[in-house]
């Protein structure tokens, strides 16, 4: 089983707003409203899939009906802690005329030491030996470094294996301890390099010498693909999608990310892994929500997607 834990939870609300201009008045839509969170996102991407997952983390404690919800009549059993305060809002300013997307984040609830021991009780309940847990996102007001690789460790003393998606201390700690997947993007492989890496090649050389922690590095390249590096070796993995079709990136490398998992529980090889993640990367592009994904288009691009060795 696939466990998400999304610390930082939030709810999307996508605008479309053409010709989008800071510091004017003018007329928009709503697209939609949704639940998210990284992990929430791959949670929603592994049901379309057909995949089954539990979903647990911190929500606002107005908001946890609206999570619970969104899960109905999906692959997804939602096991939330409900902390304090709101749920972040992120707004998203989709402008199809101008082609530009603009992001606001908003800070939302502080978690509490006796909501962190909420958590690992209820990871506690929902882990077992084999499962996969997922940590996604960032880690919100009040959950540290040391937190988090508690909640890591107590997973991986159940017999579960780890894997994290995330950035700064929490990505630096779980390699440190040792985790079975990471997915930083460049920058955060040039950090971890302690260097600037512009090209691929030398994320896969900076990638190659965390394997003796870590057993799968996915660096996302963002429209360019992905890296995935293993014991077994390192492929290139990339799945074109023209610009004039795109409509939001956000959710974009969650959706890579379920599609990697996936495919790994299947006991699929990486190189296979890798063609459905960046085929259900390039199937968000098209949707503007994130974590929503069509199946016809995760199969179109699983045929067009291109994975060589490197």
């Amino acid at each position: 089983m696939i466990v998400t834990v999304t610390l930082n939870t939030s709810v999307d609300r996508v605008l479309a707003v053409p010709n989008f201009q800071v510091g004017s008045h003018t007329k928009g839509a709503l697209v939609g409203t949704l639940p998210a969170g990284k992990g929430v996102n791959v949670s929603r991407c592994l049901s379309t899939l057909g995949y089954a997952s539990r979903a647990t983390g911190f929500v606002g404690e107005a908001d946890e009906r609206l999570f619970v919800e969104s899960f109905v009549d999906t692959k997804v059993k939602p096991s939330f802690v409900t902390v304090s305060g709101a749920t972040r809002l992120d707004t998203t300013v989709l402008d199809h005329v101008g082609r530009t997307e603009t992001h606001i984040r908003e800070e939302g609830f502080e978690v509490k030491a006796r909501d962190l021991a909420r958590l690992g009780r209820k990871l506690d309940e929902l882990v077992s030996p084999g499962d996969l847990v997922v940590f996604c996102g960032s880690l919100p007001p009040g959950v540290t470094a040391a937190a988090f690789r508690e909640l890591l460790g107590a997973c991986k003393a159940q017999g579960a294996k780890a894997a994290v998606d995330s950035s700064g201390l929490a990505l630096a700690s779980a390699i440190k301890d040792g985790v079975f997947l990471v997915k930083p993007n460049l920058d955060e492989m040039s950090t971890l390099a302690g260097k600037r890496l512009s090209l691929w090649a030398e994320a896969c050389v900076a990638a190659d010498r965390l394997l003796n922690k870590v057993d799968v590095i996915l660096v996302s390249l963002g429209p360019e693909g992905v890296l995935g590096v293993t014991r077994e070796g390192c492929w290139r993995a990339r799945c074109r999608v023209p610009q004039r079709d795109v409509v939001s990136t956000v959710g974009c490398g969650d959706a890579l990310l379920a599609g990697y998992l996936a495919d790994h529980v299947e006991g699929e090889p990486p190189s296979e892994c890798l063609r459905l993640a960046v085929a259900c990367g390039a199937a968000c592009a098209l949707t503007p929500l994130a974590g929503v994904i069509r199946m016809s288009d995760v199969r179109r691009f699983t045929r067009e997607a291109r994975v060589w060795a490197v």
